[in-house]
């Protein structure tokens, strides 16, 4: 029976509940610096949020007080695709159409890793500063090869059933409950 190696998952329980103690405890207004540990600069925050700021948002959310939500640009009809569009003004655009050049706003991605290569070829320009990835996965290198390393990617903690279904927030073993 070796104790090390039974210790070790333990160990990993502790070391997550005291990250989840500091992050707790320290001041929302340093959460973004907190995220930036290991990451591969400070400067990427700084990137995002210029890009947001010129986009009409700030860090708390949209400038202004205005609660309305900005415009964007949805691609895939999917499970992911479907449930962003209901939640605000958009343009719905299945994979293979186009994305239009004279577009405002941040475009997000939601299909499969597998056809992000067509949907970058195809974009245009002077819009794939406002792509946003909402693939699963590590796409750094990729999006590096496509010089789109300072986009935004996100992984999102929730399930969609079905096309149309309500979405169920980050269900795990930890938390049933979502």
């Amino acid at each position: 029976h070796n104790t090390a190696t039974t210790n070790i998952p333990s160990c990993l329980l502790v070391m997550k509940i005291n990250l989840l103690i500091t992050t707790l405890l320290t001041p929302i207004s340093a959460w973004t610096s907190l995220s930036m540990m290991g990451s591969r600069s400070a400067t990427k925050g700084a990137n995002r949020e210029a890009w947001a700021e010129a986009r009409g948002f700030s860090a708390l959310g949209a400038t202004g007080g205005d609660d309305n939500v900005p415009f964007a640009t949805i691609i895939g009809a999917g499970r992911i695709g479907s449930m962003l569009a209901e939640n605000g003004e958009c343009l719905l655009v299945k994979r293979g159409e186009t994305i239009p050049a004279d577009g405002t706003g941040p475009i997000f991605i939601a299909t499969r890793n597998d056809s992000l290569e067509g949907i970058i070829d195809t974009c245009p320009e002077n819009r794939r500063k406002d792509l946003m990835f909402l693939q699963n996965g590590y796409l750094d290198g990729f999006l590096a090869s496509k010089g789109l390393a300072d986009n935004s990617q996100c992984l999102l903690f929730v399930a969609v059933t079905a096309v149309g279904a309500d979405p169920i927030d980050g269900i795990t073993a930890v938390n049933p409950e979502g």
